[in-house]
């Protein structure tokens, strides 16, 4: 499912890159603005907040439930932040 359409963020999109971003640092806050920048996108209308919340939410609750969180294979994000200011 699209979360963003602004920015063509899929569920899975997220999912995913929670997973990674857990697995390489079980501490991490996550937040919507992180994975907006981990994914190499920006956000435009924020109309999408409270859904990627929940699915932020969801996706931390089946990780913990089920412990599989791999490094190995992680999605499609950028290495690196690059400022636009």
């Amino acid at each position: 499912m699209i979360v963003c359409s602004c920015a063509v963020i899929s569920t899975d999109d997220l999912t995913r890159a929670v997973s990674w971003m857990q697995a390489a640092d079980p501490n991490v806050r996550i937040t919507p603005s992180k994975l907006f920048r981990a994914l190499g996108k920006e956000p435009d209308c924020g109309g999408c907040i409270a859904v990627m919340l929940k699915t932020i939410l969801a996706a931390i609750h089946e990780q913990k439930t089920t412990q599989e969180i791999s490094v190995s294979d992680p999605p499609n994000l950028r290495t690196s932040v690059v400022s636009t200011r």
